[in-house]
This record gives structure tokens, sequence and C-alpha cells, in this order.
């Protein structure tokens, strides 16, 4: 009789382990289910209209690029968010409205959300070319230097006047070892080559940057690059009969025939391992600076005016940066344009911050 009751005890136990297995189970598949089925809302905050081309226009582009590959996410932008107050609100309204992560396209964003993240530790932002990091802030900016000295050594190959330049927008430390790179990348080739730089003082302002391009080709310069967002350097080029490279976007089309090539910035690779980290729950935030073996940037299609010998000297370079040295151009000794030693010989500047605050010998600057 009592080996009957243990029997029927034993039954019991496992009907009921059985339930409970199916119950957590049920729930799991529920969980999931739901999980699967909540989206990841991100919002883009745009200083601009996103417009056709230049910086905004690459960051929505990326967006619309993320939101079509991920079925997890729903993406928009707002556009012509004035940095300060209203950046402010808008915010603290998007974090109040429920919103998972914000996209800050530019750093003029960076004190807005400084004063409003740490009152909203579950919400993800992201500072396009910020300087802070904290739990829930990451700022991110490619080190675009590697690409920039291989630009450099076409456009040392291709001056005839040994002045090459820049019109750029803000002189800021994010910049400057871009500037520099590009000299750099021109000396190695033609230790002659000098660099002038223009600051237009605004991110877009095509009249002002055809003014500066105009400047720089009557002082000597014919090739021109520039840090700004619209076209108007690339056909200055064109109708002055120099040649011109272009950041963050192809602008080939304003100049044919001056257009030499220049830097694509994939941002859209950038996003879609973020917010995937993001969703599964893996993303911590830091400093991120993704160089050219990343895949966030490029070089775009050079013109028909760099030749085959020019393409394997810049080809040679990229074997090297990926290979044996990524930085190796950054070896001192190096002087800035004061005359200043920066970086003894045999050492190597470190770019671990990514921040400079001094040009390098022969560049000409507006602002210093």
């Amino acid at each position: 009789m009592g080996g009957y009751f243990i029997m029927k005890r034993n039954r019991i136990f496992l009907v009921v382990m059985v339930l409970s297995m199916l119950l957590i189970f049920t729930c799991s598949i529920i969980y999931a289910s739901e999980n699967l089925n909540k989206k990841l809302k991100i919002v883009f905050l745009i200083e601009t209209t996103v417009g056709d081309y230049g910086w905004f226009y690459s960051h929505d582009v990326a967006r619309i690029k993320a939101d079509n590959a991920l079925d997890f996410v729903e993406t928009r932008s707002i556009e012509n968010v004035t940095p300060g107050a209203v950046g402010e609100r808008i915010i603290k309204e998007l974090c109040n409205d429920g919103i998972d992560v914000i996209v800050a396209a530019g750093m003029q964003f960076q004190a807005d959300v400084v004063k409003v993240a740490d009152d909203y530790p579950n919400v993800k932002f992201l500072i396009c070319s910020g300087t802070v990091s904290t739990n829930n802030i990451e700022s991110f900016w490619p080190d675009r230097t590697q690409l920039w000295y291989m630009l450099g050594q076409i456009a040392g190959l291709l001056t005839k006047t040994n002045y090459i330049g820049t019109v750029g927008s803000f002189s800021t430390p994010l910049g400057k070892p871009i500037e520099n790179a590009w000299l750099l990348g021109a000396q190695s080739v033609n230790p002659e080559v000098k660099e002038r730089i223009i600051f237009v003082n605004t991110w877009y302002d095509p009249a002002a940057e055809r003014d500066a391009a105009l400047s720089l080709i009557d002082a000597g310069v014919d090739v021109l690059s520039q840090n700004t967002n619209s076209p108007a350097v690339v056909q200055a080029a064109e109708e002055m009969g120099v040649y011109a490279m272009a950041q963050f976007e192809d602008m080939r089309e304003f100049g044919p025939n001056a257009y030499i090539g220049g830097e694509i910035l994939k941002w859209g690779n950038y996003y879609i391992q973020t917010f995937t980290s993001i969703y599964e729950g893996t993303w911590e935030a830091k400093m991120y600076y993704p160089d050219f073996p990343t895949g966030v940037i490029d070089l775009q299609e050079f013109g028909p005016m760099v030749t085959e010998q020019m393409k394997e000297i810049v080809n040679s370079t990229k074997r090297k940066i990926l290979d044996e040295d990524p930085y190796f151009f950054w070896e001192g000794p190096i002087y800035d344009n004061q005359g200043n030693l920066r970086v003894k010989k045999g050492e190597k500047k470190s770019l671990k911050e990514y921040s400079m605050d001094w040009s390098v010998k022969g560049i000409i600057s507006s602002s210093r």
C-alpha cells in the first residue's frame, strides 16, 4: 500500500513539473514575441534641412539604410533644430515620448545632450563628432587621417604651383589632424608643397565658400579641398581650371573636369552595428574613432586626371596601412608651423584622443 502512494505521489510531482515547464516555456515565448515585436525608436536631430548632398544628407541616407536593413528599428529625422534652448527642449520632449535612441548628427548638439542625458538614463545618446562619453552617451567620429594622407599624395603629385588649399568651416581640434595629414601626404611625394587654409566660420554658406575658394586660387592654390557642405568649392575649381577634392560626399557632378575624388563616409555601417548592439543589450557607450580598416570610411573613385602610376602610389600606402603600420606617417620628426618640434625622431604622435591643437610645418592658416 505504501508503495502505491509513493508511485501516485511521484506521478503527481511529475505532472506538476511538466505543467510548470510548459508554463515557463509559454511565458518565454510570449515575452520573446513581445520583445521581437517591440521597435527600437530612434530620432536623428538635424540642424538644417537634409538637402541633396553634404553632412546632414549623408547621415539621413545612413538612417534610411539602417531602417531598411533592420526590422527592429523605427527611425525618423527632425530637421531645422536650433542648438541651445530649442534643442534641449526637443530632446526632453523626445525622451518623455518614449524614444529609445537620440542621434545628434553634429557636435553642435553636445551641450544640449549633456544637460538632459543624466535625467533619462534609459535613453541612449549618440553624438557625431562629440567629445564626451558617459553611461548613456557615445561620441563617434571617424579617424580620417589615413584617407587624407593618401589623398594628399595625389594632391602633391598633381599640383604645379606647390600650393594646395582647404576651405574650412571652423578651426577645431578634430579638423586639424585631417588638415595636417593631407599636407604630410603631399609632402611625402613632393617636399615643396605648402597648404593654405581659409575658415569661413560656418557649416553652410555657398557664397562664403566660393569666395574663400577664389581667394585661395588667387593666392596660387591649384588643388582644393573642403570641410564645408555645399558644392561651391568644386564649382569654383571647375570654373577656374584647377582641381578639387571633397569631404563627406562625392561631388563630381558639380565639376567633372576638376574633381579628383575624396572620402566617402559610410555612416550606415556604424549605425547598423550600433543599433543592433543596443537592441541586443550588448552596447556600452564609449569614445569611438573608426578608422579606414573598419569600413566606415573609404576613398571615392578617382577622376581621369589621376594616372595609374599615381593610383599605385596610393595603393602602396594603403597596403602599408592595412598590413604593416596604420599610422606610420605620424612618426617624427614633425615640426609645427611655428617651428616647434612636436614629435621627436623615433617617436610617433598618438591620436588616441583624436584631437590636435597645432598645424604642421607648411600650413598657412587664417586662424593661426
